[in-house]
This record gives structure tokens, C-alpha cells and sequence, in this order.
């Protein structure tokens, strides 16, 4: 195969492997409006009341304030700073590509050559309360815990999608 003729412009062929985990549009939306609601709780606790704040007995209220102003700033910065992420997997120059994009032009590369990868596993998740989710990872050399590649919602497909990897790899 020509590599030229069917390569995009990253160099990627038809049959490389590339996942996508998007941080969309309603995603934003929804870390902006908890990060509003919990913004307000300092206002609604300290200001509106129109008593005075440095008292002893308003310290319980400070540290709810505090609190909530926290994980106000946490979904703000997760709305405006998150990333987009793709992987994928380049056979002939034998690497994983991990491009992570955000807003204002704010993106991360990072390459590992598959002599650093291990063989990828599936890991059923059911910590939520929804069904389970069949979570594709993969071990690096170098990182603590395996990277996850993707989450698929069928079993069957997530398994199929490892053994892909790993002929990859092997081959």
C-alpha cells in the first residue's frame, strides 16, 4: 500500500485506530451553570443578608462560602480550560498521538512510541447508576495507572476494540 495515496495530513491511514473523547458544547454549559450556582451561595450567605460578616458567630458561614466559592472556581476552570481529547495510533511510524485541545487555542501533544505502551485491557465500571461502562486502557511505561483510551456501553465492542490494539502492537 502507497502510504502517500490514502494518508490524511497527519499521515494517518484509514486503518490506524483514532478514538475521540469531545468535552462539547453542553458539557461547558453544564459546568457553567454549577459553577453560577455555587458562586452565588457566598452572596446569598454573607452579603444579602445585610449583617455583619466578621463576627465569630458567622465563621460556620465563611467555611460554607469558602467551600462552595471553591467548587464554583473548579467548574469554571473545568468549562473554560477542559479539553477535548483524541487518540490515535500511527502503525507506520509505530506511536500513540494523544492531542488534547481546548478553548483560545490552549492544546497539548503528547507521543509515546509503542515500545512504551503494554497490551491494552477492558475494565467493566459500574460505579455509577446507570448501566455499566466497558472502559478501554492501556498501561505506559513511566505512569502510575493505565491510560484510558475510550468507554464503550457494549461489552462486545470494547473487547473487539483491544484485540484491534493489540494485533497493532504486535505486529
Amino acid at each position: 500500500m502507497n502510504r502517500n495515496e490514502t494518508a490524511d495530513r497527519n499521515g494517518r491511514t484509514p486503518d490506524d485506530p483514532v478514538y475521540h473523547q469531545p468535552l462539547t458544547v453542553a458539557t461547558r454549559i453544564l459546568c457553567l451553570v454549577g459553577a453560577a450556582v455555587t458562586l452565588l451561595a457566598p452572596y446569598e450567605l454573607l452579603i444579602k443578608p445585610g449583617v455583619p460578616v466578621f463576627r465569630l458567630g458567622m465563621t460556620p458561614l465563611w467555611v460554607i462560602a469558602g467551600g462552595a466559592l471553591l467548587v464554583g472556581l473548579v467548574c469554571l476552570a473545568a468549562a473554560v480550560l477542559g479539553y477535548a481529547k483524541t487518540v490515535s495510533f500511527d502503525r507506520t511510524r509505530r506511536r500513540m498521538v494523544l492531542r488534547a485541545e481546548g478553548l483560545f487555542g490552549i492544546s497539548r501533544l503528547y507521543s509515546y512510541p509503542f515500545d512504551r505502551l503494554g497490551m491494552p485491557a477492558v475494565r467493566a465500571d459500574s460505579s455509577s447508576e446507570g448501566p455499566t461502562a466497558y472502559r478501554l486502557e492501556i498501561p505506559i511505561a513511566g505512569r502510575r495507572r493505565p491510560f484510558e483510551i475510550a468507554v464503550f456501553h457494549a461489552e462486545d465492542t470494547a473487547r473487539a476494540e483491544a484485540e484491534r490494539l493489540r494485533m497493532l502492537l504486535d505486529a
